[in-house]
């Protein structure tokens, strides 16, 4: 997946919906394979300068229908799981509009693995056989999704984060940089685990888990 995913963006143009560190990440990525950027939608106040010769958006809908006048595809440029799901909506509500997987020339991708649309795959990350990225998710910088794992719609695995054999990951959760879930186990969906965590038991929805092994932090009573 991982060749035909590259050769495809080498030379393509670019829109990237997003304007910050993560936005940054993406323009990185999609340059060193091959792309190039050619639109950034900002917002009003952007944090980062954009690429050169870029065209600045300061509103994702007019991005958007810019980019599919052009022909060109559309990547998610946010951290945040909120500004990336409504950023595929935005995709999802224009005909002819493409947010296909941005994934990085040394990430290595498994033939055998799906990736969903307006999904990342960071420098050096690995996904396994058999494993299953959902749409809008991140897979950061040097993090490990091992064969047959999980990693729901616009969930975020931060850099250096391992999901082991099996693991499951639902919609919208953080695994935290350096963090691992062990096989077979499953994170519920907008579950929070903190940096450096090992997740040996299952997490339910929502909860934040911290600690080796992980265990859930509750709010101090009042």
């Amino acid at each position: 997946m991982q060749s035909d995913e590259v050769s495809e963006g080498r030379g393509r143009a670019w829109v990237v919906l997003g304007g910050g560190g993560h936005a940054a990440s993406v323009t990185a990525v999609i340059t060193a394979a091959g792309g190039r950027v050619v639109g950034v939608s900002v917002g009003p106040a952007p944090r980062r300068e954009q690429p050169p010769a870029a065209r600045r958006f300061d509103d994702d809908d007019l991005a958007v229908h810019w980019a599919v006048s052009q022909g060109h595809a559309l990547a998610l440029g946010t951290g945040s799981s909120t500004a990336r799901s409504a950023g595929l909506q935005r995709v999802d509500a224009v005909a002819g509009a493409a947010a296909p997987p941005v994934l990085a020339a040394s990430a290595t991708v498994s033939a055998s693995a799906q990736v969903g649309r307006g999904a990342f795959v960071g420098e050096h990350a690995h996904v396994g056989p058999g494993a299953m990225i959902g749409a809008g998710a991140v897979v950061n910088t040097a993090a490990v999704v091992e064969h047959d794992a999980v990693v729901g719609d616009l969930a975020h695995c931060a850099p250096r984060s391992t999901l082991l054999g099996g693991a499951q990951v639902g919609a919208s959760c953080l695994i935290g940089s350096g963090a691992t879930v062990l096989p077979s186990v499953s994170v519920g969906a907008g579950a929070v685990v903190g940096a450096g965590a090992v997740v040996v038991h299952p997490v339910a929805a929502g909860a934040t888990v911290v600690g080796v092994p992980a265990v859930e932090r509750r709010a101090p009573s009042r």
